[in-house]
This record gives C-alpha cells, structure tokens and sequence, in this order.
C-alpha cells in the first residue's frame, strides 16, 4: 500500500494549526500553561467510576453536604448526586465550565488563597 508523504504532511499541519487555536483559546479563558487544551483536566469515564466505586466502598451511607474541589463541568457532581443523597458545593479556579444549572461554582486559586 502507497501512502503519499504529502498527505501526512497536510495532517500534521493541520493537527498543529487545530492545537495552536485550542491554545488561544485555553490562555483567553485564563488557562497559563503552554500545553494544556481546553477539554484537560476534565474527569474522564474511569476516574468517575472509580471514584464513585470508592465512595460505595468507604462510605455507603454518606449524607450530608459534599464539597467538590476543582468542579470542572460537574461530571463528578452529577455523578454523585445521583447515587447519593448529598447537597453538592463546589469550587474551582474558573467558573465558566460548570454545566448543572443553578450550581454556584465558589471562584478560588489555591496559589494564592485558601478555602
């Protein structure tokens, strides 16, 4: 099988102009890091079964309020909402990516700050 040098070429262009934009747009939301991409950071599937798993594990029967640093999106929130009867608070460095309406995301940097 040919495979033209050109084409993979192009590819690779354009995979690095698709990350140059999401590196624009990662440092107008605030993000400093030269390598980080917007959608970083975020809790993937596995992270999310596991931590529920370990809440099942260690504390079944959890009540009460739950506090969730570095909120993202709120996957994880949504998550433990759903299987435990718990009033979710939640922070992080930015707000803008929370997807739960009528959630306030507390705005804090650990660099400078505290809880």
């Amino acid at each position: 099988m040919f495979t033209n040098p050109f084409s993979a070429e192009k590819r690779r262009a354009a995979r690095r102009e698709r990350a140059e934009i999401a590196h624009r747009r990662a440092q107008e939301c605030g993000e400093t890091s030269t390598v980080r991409l917007p959608n970083e950071g975020l809790s993937t599937q596995k992270i999310l079964s596991a931590t529920i798993g370990k809440i099942r594990a260690l504390a079944p029967e959890i009540t009460g309020d739950y506090l969730d640093v570095g909120s993202g999106n709120g996957e994880l929130i949504d998550r433990v909402v759903r299987e435990f009867p718990v009033v979710p608070q939640a922070c992080d460095y930015r707000d803008d990516l929370m997807t739960i309406g009528g959630l306030r995301v507390d705005v804090v940097n650990l660099n400078t700050g505290g809880l």
